[in-house]
């Protein structure tokens, strides 16, 4: 995969050491890793990992020997407490947040390995899947063959979903701000406690990055052309061409389009459905919403479950601190 790698004696390396060894991966994201419009020096601000384990029982319970002090009060519940709140709810992650760690704060989520491949594969959530569809910092990487494969299942899947939302013919700008946007939409911080130009801010300041990400992906798809230099691109936008991107789409995006489209319509064919849609002129609404209902759902109960997993305290400042962004961003 084309992910930047962390480099060793990094204080990317030396979390990763903090912390239980039995991971599959850990990535880093965010502002605090990669430098983004309007947030001044990455290095002020905190740095975001994903930890993906295949038993959160037994992770947990090694990590409550090792960081205690990470956990809210919930780590009175016990590890296996900690893992039914972080796979039952919202997102399946499980969030320790704003942990001093050398000169700076860190904040780590933890998923299950089962529950990541689900996200990558189907986009159940959307929410780690949609983390990984932008550039990311791999610190540690031990997965297999089928995990790499759901990796690059999950950025195909972003570009093919794009593609539905763009015109015929999109620059390489067009294209990579959908992508990003795609696990934003209808997520509610969007519209309290984000910065507003987020997307942007994430796309912007990296498009080579998001270039090396998404070409073996684009070279792959027959649907696409492309300049000489990779900046303009032009799809075939028929409705055969549009069905085959609908019946390819991550199975719940496909569902949910099935279902919202399932009124009125006395064939409950899925691939009638879709034909239905492909010949429609509201396509990319249909995929839009479909994007919106996953990222909504696992957004805001994600949201609700992080002042559990942070505490009160905690919460409050990290709400604090992004709300302050948003409005530096109305500025």
């Amino acid at each position: 995969m084309a992910y930047l790698r962390a480099a060793e004696n990094t204080i990317h390396k030396a979390f990763a050491r903090s912390i239980p060894p039995d991971v599959r991966l850990i990535f880093g994201y965010g502002s605090g890793i990669f430098k983004q419009l309007g947030h001044g020096d990455e290095n002020a601000n905190m740095l975001d990992y994903v930890v993906v384990v295949d038993d959160p029982v037994a992770w947990h319970e090694q990590n409550l020997a090792l960081n205690r002090r990470h956990y809210s009060f919930l780590k009175y519940g016990g590890a296996k407490f900690l893992a039914e709140v972080q796979c039952g709810f919202g997102a399946a992650v499980y969030f320790n947040s704003l942990v001093p760690f050398e000169d700076r704060l860190v904040k780590y989520g933890v998923i299950a390995t089962a529950d990541l491949r689900k996200d990558l594969r189907n986009w159940t959530t959307l929410y780690i899947s949609g983390r990984l569809h932008k550039p990311v910092l791999v610190v540690e990487d031990a997965l297999d063959i089928n995990q790499q494969d759901c990796l690059r299942s999950n950025l195909q899947a972003a570009v093919q979903t794009s593609l539905l939302l763009l015109p015929d013919a999109f620059t390489d700008e067009d294209l990579f701000l959908t992508i990003a946007g795609l696990s934003y939409t209808g997520d509610f911080r969007m519209k309290f406690g984000e910065d507003r130009n987020k997307v942007r801010n994430i796309v912007i300041p990296h498009m080579e990055r998001f270039h090396d990400l998404y070409r073996p992906v684009l070279e792959k798809l027959q649907e696409v052309d492309c300049s000489a230099n990779n900046r303009t691109f032009w799809q075939d936008g028929s409705p055969a061409a549009r069905f085959t991107l609908l019946s390819d789409l991550p199975l719940n995006v496909r569902d949910k389009i099935v279902r919202n489209n399932l009124k009125g319509n006395r064939n409950k064919d899925i691939s009638v459905i879709l034909d239905g849609v492909a010949h429609g002129a509201d396509v990319g609404k249909s995929v839009s919403t479909a994007c919106h209902d996953i990222v909504s759902y696992s957004s805001r109960w994600q949201s609700a479950k992080g002042i559990f997993t942070a505490g009160l305290i905690k919460s409050v400042k990290y709400g604090s601190a992004k709300v302050r962004k948003m409005i530096k961003s109305l500025r």
